[in-house]
């Protein structure tokens, strides 16, 4: 749901990218620990590379990468239709007729 975020220009090939600059390299690589850390929680382990100064993470739908003072973020573009019919089971017992009406 996330993907839902970016505009319909930022998105390539599937993905929705965003870039993120920071002030400094210092500030722009804790950052990118410390989102390597949520998305971890998030979605389980990832995959980190590192190439001399430049840092990768990797997990299933998101990708970030770190070199110098900024961060870009890949995030899979979902397709609502995938899970909004997911079977009869997503609409049994009219799960939304309460939030319908204000």
């Amino acid at each position: 749901m996330i993907a839902f975020c970016f505009e319909k220009d930022e998105a390539f090939g599937g993905w929705g990218l965003r870039y993120c600059p920071f002030r400094t390299e210092r500030e722009a690589r804790r950052v990118f620990d410390a989102w390597q850390e949520e998305l971890s929680r998030w979605k389980g382990p990832g995959r980190l590379s590192v190439a001399g100064s430049v840092r990768r993470a990797r997990w299933r739908g998101v990708r970030m990468k770190q070199s110098g003072r900024g961060i870009g973020m890949w995030i899979r573009r979902g397709s609502i239709d995938k899970w909004w019919g997911d079977g009869n089971e997503t609409w049994v017992g009219d799960p939304c007729e309460r939030v319908l009406s204000w």
